[in-house]
């Protein structure tokens, strides 16, 4: 058993399997300002993120001379209730660019890049969406839709199975997901630079989601790079990512 499957297994205990949620919509932040830096990092964590890796990916990016501003969320921006997972990414976009906006003005910031992974990649993308504060991002192992990678990952096919009890389809979902779609955000990202890492052996985010991404992004002329890996799944590559952010991010 893979490295993917037998974390999938841990994490999926871990999950929130019902359509009960707290209609509260979680958003913790934590601001590290490097002075004089003219740039500033924003930092959007995945789904059950562990806040001490997360740490460490913060501390790198401070020690490079960078400012860095990292959300985290609650388990429950994921979970069967599609309409509050919905509603949780609005607010997460309304929240986060009004911050970032803030943050521009008061500290007067040259470059804003943000970094998104896993699902949290397509939280990236809503809050770069026709945005001109945001000049950069970096998409870690990242699917082109979020209603297919629920769909077809190894990683919540619980999920799958209660919201099909439901009466859910694929369809379905894909409709009422569209304003959360990175295929379809990527048609108001031409202002930025978009980097992705993605990994050839991914079962959570499946490997052809990302690589579908990619080919729109190159269909839009884009300015965009790829990064790609041969051995590391999803979990190994963010933390790659994490362990050596100096190796992916722009000087």
């Amino acid at each position: 058993m893979t490295f993917d499957l037998t974390l999938s297994k841990i994490l999926r205990r871990k999950d929130e399997t019902s359509t009960k949620v707290s209609n509260k919509y979680e958003i913790k932040r934590n601001f590290k300002y490097k002075n004089p830096s003219k740039q500033l990092y924003v930092i959007l964590l995945p789904w059950h993120s562990n806040g001490k890796i997360f740490n460490i990916l913060q501390k790198k990016i401070y020690k490079m001379g960078h400012s860095t501003l990292a959300y985290q969320f609650s388990s429950e921006i994921l979970t069967p209730n599609y309409k509050h997972t919905k509603q949780y990414y609005l607010a997460v976009k309304k929240h986060v660019k009004k911050d970032i906006h803030e943050m521009k003005k008061k500290h007067k910031y040259k470059k804003i890049t943000i970094i998104g992974i896993s699902l949290s990649g397509t939280n990236a993308m809503m809050v770069a969406d026709s945005n001109k504060d945001i000049d950069e991002i970096y998409l870690v192992t990242i699917g082109h839709s979020v209603a297919e990678s629920l769909w077809e990952s190894t990683r919540t096919t619980h999920m799958k199975k209660v919201m099909e009890s439901l009466g859910m389809t694929l369809n379905k979902l894909k409709k009422e997901w569209k304003s959360m779609s990175p295929r379809l955000l990527v048609e108001n990202l031409n202002h930025t630079q978009i980097t992705m890492l993605l990994s050839k052996k991914d079962i959570i985010i499946p490997y052809n989601h990302g690589k579908k991404l990619v080919s729109i992004i190159k269909e839009k002329n884009i300015k965009h790079k790829v990064f790609e890996n041969k051995y590391r799944g999803h979990y190994g590559t963010i933390l790659g990512f994490c362990l050596n952010p100096k190796k992916y991010l722009s000087k």
